[in-house]
């Protein structure tokens, strides 16, 4: 997940890829959209609410298997 501004980003990704696999590479990388990620992440935080809905809740799970499925 990115926090900089999505168009820069890209453009970023774009130039790595034509530096490291050549031209037309970027086109056909299978990779999230930006507004995919976004998604993904704010149900990923829903989900981690659901389990910790605070920051100190996640210090009464129960063992470590707990703490760390997160």
């Amino acid at each position: 997940m990115t926090f900089r501004v999505p168009a820069i980003m890209e453009a970023n990704e774009r130039e790595a890829y034509k530096l490291y696999s050549g031209e037309g590479s970027f086109n056909v990388i299978i990779r999230p959209t930006y507004q995919q990620a976004v998604l993904k992440f704010q149900k990923a935080v829903v989900d981690l609410k659901a389990i910790a809905p605070t920051p100190t809740a996640a210090d009464d799970l129960n063992g470590t298997t707990a703490r760390y499925s997160l």
